[in-house]
């Protein structure tokens, strides 16, 4: 099944239905009329329509279907993703989709970040488990790594 992904700060108008459209930069289209798609954190999209059009003839009503308040607010989102639009040898596309009633009803729409993991405690003399290898410098990743292949295997040297 096809995907169409969107930036984590949009998810949230795209299930409230505030955005139902949005614009693409793309050699080919990569979706169709009439496909169902994938798109993580909302759930399966129903694509009505694949349009290509000219950046100059959008107008406030497309921005406000794509969830900006304004043309020059869509613009500077839009410039923000795609920097490098001069002469890349693409078109813009104008993708008209809504999301499957099943799926919105499902997915809740966040308003805060998830909490974070509490650290896991000491679980014997002398042993660490490490809750989060993300937040670690590569230096104490390496001597984690270096104590860890010191360990006797199964309690024999």
């Amino acid at each position: 099944m096809a995907k169409l992904a969107f930036l984590k700060a949009y998810r949230g108008l795209v299930s409230a239905g505030s955005k139902t459209t949005t614009l693409r930069r793309w050699k080919r289209p990569m979706v169709r009329a009439g496909q169902i798609v994938n798109s993580a954190g909302i759930g399966r999209l129903e694509i009505a329509s694949v349009d290509r059009i000219e950046w100059a003839n959008l107008t406030e009503g497309d921005a406000r279907d794509d969830g900006f308040a304004s043309l020059a607010e869509l613009d500077r989102a839009v410039r923000r993703i795609y920097p490098r639009i001069d002469g890349d040898g693409r078109s813009w596309f104008k993708i008209r989709f809504r999301v499957f009633e099943a799926e919105r009803s499902v997915k809740p729409n966040r308003a805060e970040p998830p909490k974070a993991r509490p650290k896991r405690r000491a679980t014997r003399a002398g042993h660490r488990r490490v809750a989060v290898l993300g937040t670690m410098s590569l230096r104490e990743k390496a001597k984690l790594a270096t104590a860890v292949r010191q360990q006797p295997m199964f309690g024999v040297l």
